[in-house]
């Protein structure tokens, strides 16, 4: 568990992978007021991002690490954001209501079970979940369609009607102009309002260090019917 932390904290902290997170908040938008649930937030890449972007919205980042949370809050702080860090899972939902526009809640807690209420988010943003409770190996990183379906179903429990994922996932650059997606999103419940391949150099060589192939990611949006 401690070199998966640790390949993943060397890959986000890379400029490529900075480059890659930025992309993915330019294409974002998320009204005032809004609440959302960075899910398997790790070091708070996306976390600040989205904090300096919409300071109107309330944001509650969830990770299994407390090592990484340890680092995300860190990183808020480094951007004068400050933020409240929540362990015990008899309080979090009485916090999230409590929550007013621009507080970071920071949630120690099982991603596959987060005691969280249902139907409680707008938005939910996965990013990158591959790696997530698993080995690093070929068959997690190369085969999106292995994606946990614990996961996807905690997502959609926490998240609103009409709400919306946005979820990004490695992809193989020969794959790009394909527009199926990882049936074990639970599409059936879903509308598609996004399917975009970005190729991104770097994110190509880090996962080629392990394995051969050209790598990119896949953003998807998809709101919950």
């Amino acid at each position: 568990m401690q070199y998966k932390v640790m390949w993943w904290l060397n890959r986000s902290l890379s400029s490529e992978y900075q480059k890659a997170y930025d992309n993915i908040i330019s294409k974002i938008n998320i009204p005032d007021n809004s609440i959302v649930c960075d899910y398997a937030c790790g070091n708070g890449e996306i976390l600040r991002r989205l904090r300096k972007k919409f300071p109107k919205i309330k944001i509650v980042g969830i990770d299994g690490c407390k090592f990484m949370l340890n680092l995300a809050k860190e990183v808020l702080e480094q951007n004068n954001f400050e933020s409240t860090t929540i362990t015990n899972e008899n309080e979090i939902n009485k916090k999230i209501k409590e929550m007013k526009n621009g507080e970071i809640i920071l949630f120690n807690h099982d991603i596959f079970n987060t005691k969280l209420n249902k139907e409680t988010f707008d938005y939910v943003i996965f990013t990158f979940p591959d790696i997530i409770g698993r080995e690093i190996t070929q068959e997690t990183i190369l085969n999106p369609e292995n994606i946990t379906l614990d996961t996807t179903k905690e997502i959609e429990r926490i998240l609103k009607k009409q709400g919306i994922t946005i979820r990004v996932e490695y992809e193989a650059v020969k794959d790009k102009e394909s527009k199926t997606i990882n049936k074990n999103l639970l599409l059936e419940n879903y509308k598609i309002l996004l399917n975009d391949f970005v190729h991104e150099e770097r994110l190509k060589q880090d996962i080629s260090t392990i394995f051969e192939g050209l790598f990119g990611y896949r953003i998807i949006y998809l709101q919950k019917s």
